[in-house]
């Protein structure tokens, strides 16, 4: 999934009516494909669990990594997500795989979701009404299908999505080829207006994009 929308875009820098629609719609896949070569991709998982129609709880089943390894929940030998013969490698902190405000798409997922809590202590966590095995996850909005062991796959956490949209910004500017590297002290995207040491104003090399924005997003050593 792309790591942000046009209409998220917009929203995030104050953007009311459709004049800039279709330059940001043009800026998005450079972005996106810029943020996942900065991150190298490593929020790229796939889960498997169960949705319910109108109900934002997933009992998670199966976690998929990025690298394709496949961890399965075993209830009865520990409670771990294990893989490999007789189970030798096995998921001990949940919190590296699944984070809060990633984003999730999939079959019965409303656009835009997100995950908005993870329950991975105890066995049950219960809505009020209901029980839910652990691990759960709950979601920003209902899902819209009930089905079992739907393949869901899993984005960039949302709390990068100011970064990303003032990136779109800047390149719609054309301040990293019309202005001098330093030149830019201080913008406003919309609402929020955002200040710069020379530092952080530089084009970094590698990227094309400014420090503030290269240095904004988790970097990864390559490998599992």
């Amino acid at each position: 999934m792309k790591v942000i929308t046009l209409a998220k875009t917009k929203e995030l820098l104050g953007i009311n009516d459709t004049s800039q629609d279709t330059q940001i719609t043009a800026k998005i896949p450079f972005i996106d494909a810029l943020v996942k070569r900065i991150t190298k991709n490593r929020f790229n998982f796939m889960i498997l669990g169960n949705t319910e129609d109108s109900n934002p709880y997933i009992t998670v089943s199966s976690i998929i990594t990025y690298t394709g390894e496949r961890y399965d929940y075993d209830r009865t030998t520990g409670r771990y997500f294990c893989a490999g013969i007789n189970n030798p490698y096995c998921i001990d902190d949940l919190n590296e795989y699944l984070e809060i405000g990633q984003q999730i798409e999939g079959t019965g997922i409303q656009a835009e979701a997100y995950i908005d809590e993870v329950y991975y202590n105890g066995d049950l966590v219960n809505d009020g009404s209901s029980d839910y095995d652990v691990p759960t996850i709950k979601l920003s909005s209902d899902a819209t299908a009930t089905t079992a062991g739907v393949r869901l796959y899993l984005g960039m956490n949302i709390a990068y999505q100011p970064v990303v949209a003032k990136g779109i910004q800047f390149q719609i500017d054309g301040t990293n080829t019309t202005l001098p590297c330093n030149a830019v002290a201080s913008k406003s995207f919309g609402p929020v207006s955002t200040s710069y040491s020379q530092a952080d104003t530089k084009i970094d090399n590698k990227y094309g994009m400014p420090a503030w924005f290269v240095k904004a997003f988790p970097k990864y050593m390559s490998g599992k």
